[in-house]
C-alpha cells in the first residue's frame, strides 16, 4: 500500500512539474506605421499617415503554461515605447511619442517542425506626446496581433509578428478637437525563459 501511494506521489510530481507555468522576459524591437485621426466638432476631419522612419521597443514579463500537447497559454504584462513619427497632410507635420502599458494573453499552436503560430491581445493604457504644445493626451489602449515563434533551444525564443495597437478613445488635443492614434507594428522579438 506504501509503494502505491509513493508511486502516485512521484507520478502526481512529475505531471505538476511537467505542467509548471514557465516564466520568460521578452523583447521587441520593429517598424511602426502610425495614423493619426483628427476630429473637428465630433466630425472626421483628416488622417495623418506616417511618411518618415518610425520605430517600436517593448519589453516584457509572462508565465507560459502548457494546456495540452501542442498549445500554450502566455500571460504577459508589457512596456511599449513607440518612437519619431513624422506625419503630413501637405500643410502640417507633428511627431509622435506613445507610452504604453498593457496585459496581454497569447495562444501557442506548436507544430512539428518546431515553428509555433500565435494570437493574442491585450488591453491597457496609452500616454501621448504629439509635439511640444500637446503633452500627455491619453486613453486606454487595445491590442490584437499574431506571428510565428521559433525555439531555438530549452530558454531561447525568437519570433516575427505583426499587431494593431489602437487607443479606445479619442483624446483631446490643441490641433483637433479630439484626436484618435492607431499603429500598425512589425515586430521582431526575442524571448528567455527560465
Amino acid at each position: 500500500m506504501k509503494k502505491i501511494a509513493l508511486s502516485s506521489l512521484v507520478a502526481v510530481m512529475a505531471v505538476s512539474a511537467a505542467n509548471a507555468a514557465t516564466p520568460y522576459i521578452a523583447g521587441h524591437v520593429g517598424y511602426t506605421v502610425p495614423t493619426a485621426t483628427l476630429y473637428q466638432n465630433h466630425e472626421h476631419n483628416g488622417a495623418f499617415m506616417n511618411d518618415d522612419f518610425a520605430y517600436d521597443l517593448s519589453v516584457a514579463f509572462g508565465v507560459k503554461q502548457s494546456v495540452m500537447p501542442g498549445l500554450a497559454i502566455r500571460g504577459e504584462v508589457e512596456y511599449d515605447f513607440a518612437n519619431g513619427f513624422v506625419m503630413d497632410d501637405g500643410a502640417d507635420s507633428m511627431w509622435m511619442r506613445s507610452n504604453t502599458a498593457l496585459a496581454n494573453v497569447y495562444l501557442d499552436m506548436k507544430t512539428i517542425l518546431g515553428l509555433t503560430p500565435y494570437v493574442g491581445a491585450g488591453a491597457g493604457y496609452q500616454w501621448n506626446h504629439i509635439n511640444a504644445d500637446i503633452d500627455n493626451p491619453h486613453s486606454f489602449a487595445w491590442q490584437v496581433g499574431g506571428g510565428i515563434a521559433y525555439t531555438m533551444c530549452n530558454t531561447w525564443t525568437f519570433d516575427l509578428g505583426y499587431r494593431y495597437l489602437s487607443s479606445v478613445d479619442k483624446v483631446d488635443s490643441a490641433i483637433a478637437d479630439k484626436f484618435h492614434v492607431a499603429y500598425h507594428q512589425f515586430r521582431l522579438g526575442a524571448a528567455y525563459s527560465f
